[in-house]
């Protein structure tokens, strides 16, 4: 098996919480269909794995994995409709807005560390062509959804 280097562990993971950043953030559905498709074929995946326990504590990182996203996307649209109402807002001051931003980079911070330590967690659980098959699949859907976008 391959190992990888430096660079290319680091732009594996970047596209990974990226991916799952898009797939959290972008719409305005309490969950939306990337995220929720992207995680039951995850799901699904988990389940041809022979060994039970291995398997239920699989289920176990990918559901906290589900959680951080929803809860950051759950505070992303909360700050989304702040920075609107200060934004109607003639008299705002700077300072709102900025703690704004800071609630949102607050959590972002926090979901990125939660997602990369399930991330290992993950890694740690399966066998290395379980491993393969989930980056090959996390490739081809994040992929397919980079393609349905127009970025």
């Amino acid at each position: 098996m391959k190992r990888l280097n430096a660079l290319e562990f680091n732009l594996l993971l970047f596209s990974f919480v990226f991916i799952l950043f898009l797939a959290s953030g972008c719409s305005q559905k309490k969950d939306s269909p990337p995220l929720k498709d992207g995680m039951t074929e995850l799901h699904v995946f988990i389940n041809t794995i022979e060994d039970k326990a291995r398997q239920r504590k699989l289920h176990e990182i990918v559901n906290e994995m589900e959680e951080s996203l929803r809860k950051f996307h759950r505070t992303y649209q909360s700050v989304q409709v702040n920075l609107q109402t200060l934004n109607d807002d003639y008299d705002a001051k700077r300072e709102s807005f900025e703690a704004e931003f800071a609630r949102l980079e607050s959590e972002q911070i926090k979901m990125q560390q939660s997602v990369l330590n399930n991330y290992f967690q993950m890694k740690d659980f399966c066998q290395p062509g379980e491993w393969k098959e989930i980056r090959e699949m996390h490739h081809e859907s994040a992929m397919t959804y980079l393609k349905s976008k127009e970025l």
